[in-house]
């Protein structure tokens, strides 16, 4: 760890030389051209001051002539913000040394034209709309100078040690520019005083003393010619290695993101606020422009008594186009305008720049940093508040806001805290405490979005993933200087949170197979059983705050990739880098409600293990919470998973490698400060391995103790002033109880960051397991040594301990480590690894006191967590009358009658073919657009059918009953009075048996006395009437000799409903004496024709 850190440092240091060289190149010519606008400023505003009004203006009278001068003076100035817009844009598309070289020339050209000017007197008013037009010119090349340059310079000096002040001193207060100006201004008052002298003596004409800025401007041509050698200087620069004094441990540069987000807030800020800021500073430094104006004034005597003369003129102000409008300079001078400012200003300036949370979302975040920004040392006008300490919303810092249903809201809470750099003590935010309405609006859009995204397809689910995964290795550094800045670790430790945290999202990728159910087949006889994993619904996450990447990470992609949907509490101490990953994973696609954010404490948190729609919560961090957690989210009837605190053992037997073992520990105990949950902090020393103790001491004492952004820390500061004080209680117990503090920790002060909470690395042996520093865990920079003799004797200690999070066993004997990793009874064990912490493949298995619940975070358990299991077991039955498969039917319909459109429509709907044969063709156009199929006979119709029904119309309705060409009966009813059936010719009806008997059918000997027909079928025929006398087998009844015929009587429209769906289910394929059971249980008068 030391060896890699030192490495980094190197290069760092490095770099350093490289930015040196860039500064110096950078600085001599920005200074420059510094020069070269000062100069500019000063000849302007003299001529301004006292000839413009006499040359340009001499028709006004001469107090309103000189407003007129100034007027004119202020035009460059309302050039300035425009040039920083055009030529920072420009120099962002295609070069920003390429354009600066076109501005410093631009800077000189008007100068030099308006010393050509004609006068009012040669060209009327045009004199001054040319002088106009050039000084507009002549600000915006200032504007573009100002915008990159100067601002350049200045961040190539914040990244050089000790340039900073010295920087801004020369390139903000350039001394060469204003004395070149005022040499040239004591010559002309000499020349004055001169001409003064010898106006008495006749001589020849002599040029007017006015006259004489016309020559400073065309001298102004020599400068010029300088100009292009200044830009030519310029472009072997190189850009800063960050567009901050921090370089890459900037938390504002990590917040605005990437270059190409920067221009987000331009487009996007409140324009009045931008107009308000601008036009404040405008003012203020108009009005000090002013005063410097009117001082030459008040020496020619236009003006004034001469006091002016006496004072002398003032040191000229700094134009400071960033600061008027600073999103107008460039991308990059926006960052580092931004970055500057709030690190070198004076106590008590305002930083004027908006901030964003990210780049990715920068529309959804208000403005923030419009407070006073404290210096690094911590101090602020505002005061010193720590993150737990509940606040009102009065103050203008960064607000952090809640996802709700894909929306970024800010939350209506009365009560927020703020998030404070451990380090530094800056407020860096304020996070809301929600409210109970929000709170359940959040779980309400979760339980919405449910709906949907259940359904949504697991290649779908996976691709998000995917997306996700590749924007947060792509966003992994910003998001850790934000984490850093937060939370305190040092910038390695944050990447490795979440790095460890990118792996579960990479293991998500895969949620194809690790979602996938079980199958048995033919577990009976023709009986398959297989099992599903589904989603289980809206799912609650609350994280801590030493891991606000990684643990987020844990839950909500696993959840959302077995499609749950998410409501998401982070921690309130350092919610920032959490809601970094949160705006990547709305990027990477996830929909509208399905991944949700609320803030809070414990009401929150009461609020989601309440909830009636959130099925299942999973919890990590302290015992006394997760515990509260699980027992309240457990009477509710969620699922819970509760990951809690830990006593973390090391036992080092004496054959471990010694170097290895030591570095292991070190690493363990005091990375990260001490705030992992699985942290080692206690060491077992087997046996003679005790006289390592020293070593451990020696390599302690050796860890630097700094802020996390800084480069080479070892030992951030903890996350806040109430977790250091608590740590430094249980060191004084430990000192009181009898331990040995080998190394004490407490007293840490950290130049430059003296208000933060750091505590160094502390060590104590001669420990016992009664004394505080071991029963407890000191989530801190703490180690503590016990000393056993044997290997059983450490396994019974480690059991003993009511944790069981995590143990480590240093030995290069297999023997001892095969009989440790079976007798310890702790969820995870390393061998010669002293933080056991599982990749995703497996499952993170703490246990014991360490755990409540009977699945981990991820893994296949966490699969197993986020869905439900079901369990289907079916049969499907082999016979004739399902063809290749398919379950639907082939169904004839001879005759429709009254009842047979309304069935023969349902039968469609449910998937059956139907061939229908009626003399309606009304009815049958009707059906045919519904898909059944129209046949041109009743034979035509039945042939190949699965089941024929014929619905002849009542007695009451036919006109007349003929014999088709294939022997098969219709009726057709008319509408017109009844016929009596029992009229019909009986020839008629021998006629009907002698056709059936062509067919080679068996007509059945039921009595005729009127009415209507019946049904044929293949396999069952159903004859449906009213009662057998009136309606009964015409004779004309046909059935395919072998057949069973099942003749209904006393059937109403309900009854026929119930026989047509059970004969759909299958019941129709049934013997003669099951259709009589089928009968009367349907409460049937039914009577079986052979």
């Amino acid at each position: 760890m030391k060896n890699a850190i030192t490495a980094d440092a190197g290069a760092i240091d490095a770099g350093s030389v490289k930015d040196a060289r860039s500064y110096r190149l950078a600085g001599a010519a920005s200074m420059a051209g510094t020069t070269i606008e000062w100069y500019d400023f000063f000849l302007y505003g003299t001529a301004a001051a006292l000839i413009f009004n006499k040359i340009f203006f001499p028709a006004l009278d001469p107090i309103i002539g000189v407003l007129a001068a100034f007027a004119t003076y202020a035009v460059g100035f309302l050039g300035r913000p425009l040039g920083g817009i055009v030529f920072g844009h420009f120099g962002d598309k295609i070069g920003r040394k390429s354009m600066l070289l076109f501005t410093l020339m631009l800077m000189g050209i008007p100068t030099i034209i308006i010393g050509l000017i004609p006068t009012y007197e040669q060209i009327g008013y045009w004199a001054a709309v040319l002088l106009v037009a050039m000084r507009f010119l002549q600000g915006m090349a200032v504007g573009g100078e100002w915008g990159g340059a100067v601002l350049m310079a200045l961040g190539l000096a914040n990244s050089v040690s000790g340039q900073r002040r010295a920087a801004r001193r020369r390139l903000a207060d350039s001394p060469e520019g204003p004395g070149i100006a005022r040499f040239r201004e004591a010559q002309k008052r000499q020349h004055r005083r001169q001409s003064a002298a010898v106006q008495s003596i006749p001589r020849a004409p002599q040029r007017n003393p006015d006259d004489h800025w016309r020559a400073d401007c065309r001298e102004r041509l020599v400068l010029h010619v300088s100009d292009l050698r200044v830009g030519l200087c310029r472009q072997p620069v190189a850009h800063s290695p960050c567009r901050c004094p921090e370089r890459d441990h900037c938390w504002r540069c990590a917040f605005a993101g990437d270059d190409a987000a920067v221009r987000a807030p331009v487009r996007q800020g409140r324009p009045e606020t931008s107009v308000f800021r601008g036009a404040s500073a405008a003012l203020r430094f108009r009005l000090s422009v002013l005063r410097h104006a009117w001082h030459p004034r008040a020496a020619n005597g236009v003006v004034g008594d001469g006091a002016g003369r006496r004072r002398g003129l003032p040191d000229p102000v700094r134009p400071r186009v960033a600061a008027v409008c600073p999103t107008v300079s460039g991308r990059d001078s926006l960052q580092r305008y931004l970055c500057v400012s709030a690190a070198g200003r004076r106590p008590g300036r305002w930083i004027r720049a908006d901030d964003r949370y990210s780049a990715i979302g920068a529309r959804r975040w208000q403005p923030a940093l419009r407070d006073r920004l404290p210096d690094r040392h911590g101090a602020s006008g505002a005061g010193v508040h720590r993150a737990d300490e509940t606040r009102s919303t009065s103050t203008t810092v960064a607000r952090v806001k809640l996802l709700i249903g894909g929306e970024w809201v800010d939350s209506q809470s009365s009560e927020w805290l703020e998030v404070v750099n451990p380090a530094t003590q800056e407020v860096l935010a304020h996070v809301p405490l929600a409210t109970a309405a929000e709170v359940d609006a959040a779980v309400a859009a979760a339980q919405n979005a449910f709906t949907t995204w259940r359904h949504t397809p697991i290649g779908a689910r996976m691709r998000i993933m995917l997306k996700l995964q590749a924007l947060i290795r792509e966003h992994s550094k910003r998001i850790a200087v934000v984490l850093s800045a937060e939370q305190g670790k040092t910038i390695a430790d944050a990447e490795g949170d979440i790095f460890r945290g990118l792996e579960v999202v990479e293991h998500a990728c895969s949620i194809g197979t690790l979602q996938m159910g079980e199958f048995a087949e033919n577990v009976a006889g023709g009986v398959d059983t297989y099992t599903l994993r589904q989603p289980i619904g809206v799912c609650a996450g609350i994280t801590p705050f030493n891991f606000p990447a990684m643990i987020p990470l844990w839950m909500f992609p696993m959840a959302i990739a077995c499609g749950n949907t998410f409501v998401l509490k982070p921690s309130e101490q350092d919610p920032m880098s959490t809601m970094l990953l949160v705006e990547l994973a709305v990027e990477a696609g996830v929909p509208a409600g399905v991944l949700n954010v609320v803030h809070g404490g414990k009401d929150v948190v009461d609020g989601l293990c309440t909830h009636k729609d959130i099925k299942a919560v999973s919890f990590v961090g302290s015992t006394a919470v997760g515990t509260h957690v699980y027992d309240l989210a457990g009477k509710h009837g969620k699922r819970v998973q509760s990951m809690m605190g830990a006593k973390n053992h090391a036992v080092v037997l004496p054959d471990a490698n010694r170097e290895q073992t030591l570095n292991a520990l070190v690493g363990a105990g005091f990375g990260a400060a001490g705030q992992r949950c699985m942290a080692t902090s206690v060491v077992v020393m087997v046996g003679a391995s005790k006289q390592w103790i020293p070593d451990l001491k020696a390599l302690a004492q050796k860890l630097t103790v700094n802020a996390g952004s800084e480069a080479g820390t070892d030992v951030g500061p903890v996350i806040s002033r109430r977790a250091k004080q608590r740590i430094l209680d249980l060191i004084e117990s430990g000192v009181q109880e009898g331990a040995t503090l080998e190394l004490d920790g407490r007293g840490i002060t950290v130049p430059g960051y003296e208000q933060g909470n750091f505590v160094g690395p502390t060590l104590f042996t001669g420990v016992t397991t009664d004394m505080q520093i071991y029963t407890q865990e000191i989530f801190g920079p703490v180690l503590v040594v016990l000393e056993v003799d044997t290997l059983d004797q450490a396994i019974a200690l480690v059991n003993a301990n009511p944790f069981g999070n995590g143990v480590g066993l240093f030995t290069q004997s297999g023997a001892a480590a095969r009989k440790f990793q079976s007798e310890i009874d702790v969820g995870q064990v390393g061998i010669n690894i002293p933080i056991p912490v599982p990749v995703p493949f497996f499952s993170f298995t703490g246990s014991r006191g360490s755990k409540l619940g009977d699945l981990g975070p991820y893994g296949k358990q966490v699969v197993q967590f986020y869905t439900q299991t079901k369990t289907v077991t079916s049969r499907w039955f082999d016979d004739d009358s399902v063809n290749d498969g398919e379950n639907t039917m082939k169904i004839a319909f001879i005759g429709l009658g009254n009842m047979g459109a309304p069935m023969a429509r349902n039968l469609i709907r449910a998937g059956h073919q139907l061939h229908l044969f009626d003399l309606n063709q009304q009815v049958l156009a009707e059906l045919a657009e519904l898909g059944s199929r129209i046949s041109e006979s009743p034979k035509h119709a039945a042939q190949g059918a699965d089941l024929v029904i014929t619905m002849l119309p009542a007695a009451a309705h036919v006109r007349a009953v003929y014999l088709s060409d294939d022997g098969v009966l219709a009726g057709i009813s008319a509408g017109v009075p009844a016929v009596d059936c029992s009229t019909i010719d009986p020839q008629t009806i021998r006629d009907v048996a002698a056709a059936a008997a062509k067919l080679g059918v068996v007509v059945g000997d039921a009595p005729v006395s009127g009415g209507t027909g019946g049904a044929q079928a293949g396999t069952l025929t159903f004859m449906v009437g009213a009662t057998l006398e009136h309606f009964t087998v015409l004779k004309p009844i046909l059935a395919q000799m072998g057949r069973n015929i099942v003749h209904c009587g006393e059937v109403g429209t309900g009854q026929i409903a119930k026989i047509c769906n059970n004969m759909l289910l299958g019941i129709s394929m049934i013997g003669v004496a099951e259709a009589m059971a089928l009968g009367d249980r349907l409460g049937i008068d039914t009577g079986v024709l052979a």
